[in-house]
């Protein structure tokens, strides 16, 4: 509880720091052809809009501007100039201000694939364990479904841990040098290979004799078994520790779509394999191999895609 706490503090102190920012950039006065807002209504209500808000009366552009006014300003101001309030009053470092009719389905694309990214992990897992138990291996089902709940122990320090700093590092994201957000890139992907060779080395090691010592399962899977759901596990901590960073300051379609995509790749592999007559234990091993290799793949053409339009961009400019 102590920790949810302080968690739950950083998080508040974050997007204090972030609505401060903002604050700073929208109580600001703006500059039409009639002249300069400082739009301010005589009305008590501060969202009712009122014909004498135009060119009169101070007012902070956070606190009253609705659509309602917005189309007032622009009734007022650029009547036949066919060019609208919200593309003309651009934020600093490009950003465009007030946009209440971006397309949602713009927006919801992005949530989306990081749904269907997170959720296709879990699904896997999942999967894995209720096909082994309908297929007649209930004792492997148990043990598989145990190291999976071995997993979850190390992946949470990996949740706790990032989850405050990407959110730290979002903040300032958009004024540091594209040069610093490539090398974040890149030590984000490293620093989630390394965790993810970590822990899959250690599950390798030590998951076999913990489970056995602890729980006493009359089955275990032999080598192949322990060395394939190893290696997944090991690529999806690294999978988590990059796309926590690009969740926090990005819309990471490629990440996440890739990844929903690779896990439906992976089950239908498994399943194809199981028709031809592998058995139902090989069959995942099938899936986790597969997984353990394309996870890794994917994360490195992410960054490299990165690292390719950071290169065009620098072109561009040296032009």
């Amino acid at each position: 509880m102590t920790a949810l706490r302080a968690l739950l503090a950083v998080v508040l102190c974050a997007a204090a720091a972030r609505a401060e920012e903002v604050q700073s950039l929208v109580d600001r006065s703006l500059t039409l052809r009639g002249g300069k807002v400082r739009a301010t209504s005589t009305s008590a209500d501060p969202l009712v809009p009122s014909p004498d808000l135009i060119l009169e009366h101070p007012r902070p552009l956070s606190e009253a501007l609705d659509v309602a006014e917005l189309d007032a300003l622009v009734a007022a101001d650029q009547v036949g100039q066919g060019r609208h309030l919200r593309e003309r009053a651009p934020f600093p470092r490009g950003e465009t201000a007030l946009r209440p009719n971006r397309d949602p389905v713009a927006v919801l694309i992005p949530a989306v694939g990081v749904m269907a990214a997170d959720g296709a992990l879990a699904i896997l897992l999942n999967v894995s364990v209720y096909w082994l138990h309908v297929e007649g291996s209930p004792e492997m089902a148990g043990w598989v479904g145990t190291f999976t709940r071995l997993f979850q122990s190390f992946m949470s320090p990996v949740l706790l841990i990032l989850f405050p700093i990407t959110t730290y590092i979002s903040i300032g994201w958009q004024r540091m040098t594209e040069r610093r957000q490539l090398l974040l890139h890149k030590l984000f992907i490293l620093m989630g290979f390394l965790y993810g060779i970590i822990v899959g080395g250690l599950m390798a090691l030590a998951g076999p004799q913990y489970i056995g010592h602890m729980f006493k399962l009359s089955v275990s899977g032999d080598r192949i078994d322990v060395a394939a759901i190893s290696l997944f596990m090991g690529a999806v901590i690294a999978q988590k520790a990059y796309t926590m960073l690009l969740y926090a300051v990005s819309e990471a379609r490629f990440v996440s779509f890739g990844t929903a995509i690779i896990s439906m790749t992976g089950v239908a592999i498994a399943w194809l394999a199981s028709r031809q007559g592998i058995s139902p234990v090989r069959s995942v091993d099938m899936l986790f191999f597969f997984m353990s290799g394309a996870l890794p793949l994917l994360l490195l053409i992410s960054g490299f895609l990165n690292q390719r339009a950071y290169r065009d961009r620098s072109v561009n400019q040296v032009r």
